[in-house]
């Protein structure tokens, strides 16, 4: 029952209201897609980062040299403001540089190389209270991205954790409770074990160094699926989060400052009043994800704590 701050989540739920409006009681859902088949850039570049990360720390010939490099601007808009603060790519790679030489070496590069998870590291004394940091740090997160037996190939090692944490942990859950909220049952065939073993048969037989974006999905489907929907960009299944976000901040953003998280010894209270402001960002920028999780997270304990 731990809240989900994905937006896209308004989308689902808007699908699942329908169809129930119109008499159709279960619906197919493609999740299980991208993660079983590289369907996101975000995995595709953490095995590559593991794989170089591999390479540095067996001495192979890897150094500075190959983490500055200048990568294509995004189409995202937001990822583009990132972009652009990244320096085209040459900050953040210098960055990964040295948390490779530092880390683990059975650590693989996963989740902790999303901008926001490093922006919550990064911002993590400053937002909570004392005595809830203390807690905090007593667990290290990128722990869960060890990688237990050095036999297993890094590509069935990534789709393990992408499996294991966003798929299961967002994308089932957030489906499976908004189709129950309108009445409306949910079957997930690209999760299907059996489907899930062949994939992973198939790695273990022709390991993947370079996956390209839903390649085996593709080539299996390819004589029953129209070439339009096969060669259209990939989108994502959101509504104009931007501005509801801001909307939102406006309406609700009050609530972060002397609320639950605060009165509970949670968030800071400075730290509660700057994610307020970060709600409400100017026309040239996006808005504070963080700031939005934790508005989240706000209402979610309000509605469990009995706080109206």
């Amino acid at each position: 029952d731990d809240p989900i701050a994905d937006i896209s989540g308004v989308s689902y739920y808007a699908v699942m209201r329908a169809a129930r409006e119109q008499g159709v009681p279960v619906m197919l859902m493609g999740q299980g897609g991208d993660e079983l088949f590289w369907g996101y850039s975000w995995v595709r570049a953490a095995l590559e980062a593991s794989q170089r990360k591999s390479e540095l720390r067996n001495g192979s010939g890897v150094g500075l040299a190959d983490y500055l490099k200048i990568s294509k601007p995004p189409y995202s808009y937001t990822m583009g403001l990132l972009w652009l603060k990244s320096l085209g790519g040459l900050l953040s790679g210098y960055r990964q540089y040295h948390s490779d030489l530092v880390s683990p070496a059975d650590r693989v590069v996963f989740y902790d190389s999303d901008h926001s998870f490093q922006t919550a590291s990064h911002n993590i004394h400053g937002m909570y209270t004392k005595h809830f940091n203390d807690q905090v740090l007593d667990s290290d997160p990128t722990a869960t991205f060890t990688r237990h037996d050095p036999s297993t190939p890094l590509d069935i090692t990534i789709l393990r954790l992408i499996c294991e944490t966003y798929l299961r942990e967002n994308g089932i859950a957030q489906g499976d409770r908004l189709s129950m909220a309108a009445s409306v049952e949910l079957r997930l065939p690209l999760v299907d074990y059996r489907l899930a073993e062949i994939v992973i048969g198939l790695h273990k037989a022709h390991p993947v160094t370079k996956p390209q974006h839903k390649k085996w999905l593709q080539e299996a489907v390819r004589e029953i699926v129209p070439p339009f929907i096969m060669s259209r960009r990939k989108r994502g299944f959101s509504p104009p989060w931007r501005s509801w976000i801001k909307a939102l901040g406006e309406a609700y953003g009050h609530q972060l400052v002397d609320g639950y998280l605060v009165q509970h010894g949670v968030l800071h209270a400075d730290a509660a009043r700057d994610q307020r402001r970060r709600l409400l960002p100017p026309p040239w920028a996006g808005p504070d994800l963080i700031a939005w999780r934790s508005l989240v997270l706000e209402n979610w304990c309000r509605q469990m704590g009995g706080k109206t």
